[in-house]
């Protein structure tokens, strides 16, 4: 039978297999700590820009959709204006 009880008490590191033994650990974790809190400001900041064009877009789209029903009406009313000039012509 095999005694496995001398393996019962390895410790195992996460950090062993990715960090290179001249190199800091502890600095190198703050370092990747670090990058990502920028990186998820930076994320942020982008999303936060998206928004307000976003909301610009959408303002300015709302403006041309009004001038266009607005010269809709104008060209109805002109056109009812013809219709009456062109019918006391003939009458």
């Amino acid at each position: 039978m095999v005694d496995y009880s001398k393996w019962k008490n390895i410790e195992i590191s996460d950090d062993e297999d990715d960090t290179h033994p001249n190199i800091d650990t502890p600095s190198l974790f703050r370092w990747r700590h670090q990058a990502r809190v920028e990186r998820m400001a930076e994320m942020e900041r982008e999303k936060e820009e998206f928004k307000k064009k976003k909301q610009s877009c959408q303002a300015r789209l709302m403006d041309v959709k009004e001038r266009i029903q607005k010269k809709k009406g104008d060209e109805t009313e002109l056109k009812v204006k013809k219709l009456r000039l062109f019918s006391l012509k003939f009458v």
